[in-house]
């Protein structure tokens, strides 16, 4: 009798691709806090009416076959560098994206960028069936998501959720042994150590609560007369990039930017206190959103700010993700 899955017992790796969707040597390993990769068949019903008294459809038939799903998980200051190399792209497929200067500690430097890098992972399902793995073939990011609640509670954890699509899914593989996962250094809110959220207002007046910063890429899907399964997924469209913050409400300030149409430029950055440390910065933000409303009950009042990047004429990154710590390019 076969036993059920424990989600414990779950585990992700995976390895950069030198060709799409072609198996890639899995060298990384990392434990996560959800995942929801599924196949999708391409399943469609019949069209046609059925001619008969059966007053169901007559069949399904697979279409055009893919995968997709979220990995959401800590964000750590070591070893998740690779994740915003595949979510926000590279000059040269298969190469890293980043710009990398220093040595120990290392800055990784990363901007939107034109081509995006695949993988091929490795996901344990609750060790369903024992000792095998569900193997995931051209693995593409379409963006990711950054968030965390300052608080005692596990919302204080900075978390990612990275957006996969892939070319298919395959069922019971043999995994890649002896990897090890990097050592975990969580990213913590209690880690905010430099907030400039566009406002203008005094450093004590920047209280900042949640914060959320969501890129999406524009990576699109393509899908081709005569293939079994989807093509490779590239850019088509603009990366659209929103920094969320909700703040102690004490100025005006944001909602006059709000209704000026003045431009801003939001820097949150996060350090462990050892050297390491994770920046999130928009160039030249436009408020999208500037809400505190009043209500019996609801404490001190909160501001809500959406931020949206643009990148204008006299622009130089729109958009960037700053990380300092100990690994070489070579090791993302």
């Amino acid at each position: 009798m076969a036993s059920p899955g424990l989600p414990l017992k779950s585990y992700f790796q995976f390895g950069l691709e030198a060709t799409w969707a072609t198996a890639a040597t899995v060298n990384r390993k990392m434990t996560f806090e959800e995942e929801s990769f599924e196949a999708d068949a391409g399943l469609a019903e019949d069209p046609n009416l059925p001619g008969n008294s059966g007053f169901m459809v007559t069949d399904i038939t697979g279409q055009v076959e893919s995968f997709s799903g979220d990995l959401t998980h800590v964000l750590d200051y070591e070893g998740h560098c690779r994740w915003f190399d595949l979510g926000m792209g590279t000059t040269a497929f298969a190469s890293y994206g980043a710009t990398v200067t220093g040595s120990n500690p290392y800055t990784h430097v990363f901007v939107p960028r034109e081509f995006f890098n695949s993988i091929t992972g490795e996901i344990n399902k609750g060790n369903i069936a024992a000792t095998k793995i569900q193997q995931l073939l051209g693995g593409k990011s379409m963006g990711f998501t950054i968030k965390g609640t300052a608080g005692p509670g596990e919302a204080a954890y900075v978390r990612m959720s990275n957006k996969i699509l892939g070319q298919q899914l395959v069922v019971d593989q043999n995994p890649t042994g002896a990897l090890t996962a990097v050592s975990r250094i969580p990213v913590l809110m209690k880690h905010g150590t430099t907030i400039v959220d566009g406002s203008g207002d005094a450093a004590a007046d920047v209280r900042l609560a949640d914060f959320e910063f969501t890129y999406e890429n524009g990576v699109v899907r393509r899908d081709f007369t005569g293939l079994t399964y989807t093509d490779e997924p590239l850019r088509g469209g603009l990366s659209k990039v929103v920094m969320k913050l909700t703040r102690e409400y004490r100025t005006n300030t944001f909602i006059t930017a709000y209704k000026a149409g003045t431009y801003v430029a939001p820097a949150v950055t996060f350090a462990d206190g050892n050297g390491r440390s994770i920046k999130f910065e928009l160039e030249r933000a436009r408020v999208m959103k500037c809400t505190a409303n009043a209500g019996a009950g609801n404490g001190i009042m909160q501001q809500e700010i959406e931020l949206q990047g643009t990148f204008g004429a006299s622009s130089v990154f729109g958009a960037k993700v700053t990380i300092v710590n100990t690994q070489a390019a070579a090791a993302v």
